[in-house]
């Protein structure tokens, strides 16, 4: 299953900062609440996205590799999400109108100008 996205964009803002104090306050949420979710990021990938010791914090390969190729992905959902709700909100598709000759040239210009 793929990781959820806030996850994903928790984890874009640490491999920026590497820092998980800068991170958590940039985020505005806890520092352990941050390493949390971090944790289970790696875990559901299987992978460890980050070398951590107390005074740093380095991407690995993996990590580095998914800070490159995120944010497209992301970017693409969101735009997903909203052309689906523009679709929900009526804001898409094509709206045709037909009509017989015998509405004549009173209706058809009334129809467009609305």
């Amino acid at each position: 299953m793929a990781p959820d996205t806030v996850s994903l964009r928790y984890f874009l803002v640490l491999a920026q900062e590497l820092n998980f104090t800068r991170a958590a306050a940039r985020i505005g949420i806890a520092q352990p609440a941050l390493s949390a979710r971090i944790r289970r990021l790696e875990t559901e990938l299987g992978t460890a996205l980050l070398v951590r010791n107390t005074r740093s914090v380095v991407l690995t390969t993996a990590g580095a590799a998914l800070a490159e190729s995120a944010p497209p992905a992301l970017a693409a959902l969101d735009r997903a999400w909203d052309t689906a709700r523009s679709a929900a909100a009526g804001e898409l598709g094509t709206l045709r109108i037909g009509y017989s000759l015998s509405t004549g040239a009173e209706t058809a210009p009334a129809l467009g100008a609305g």
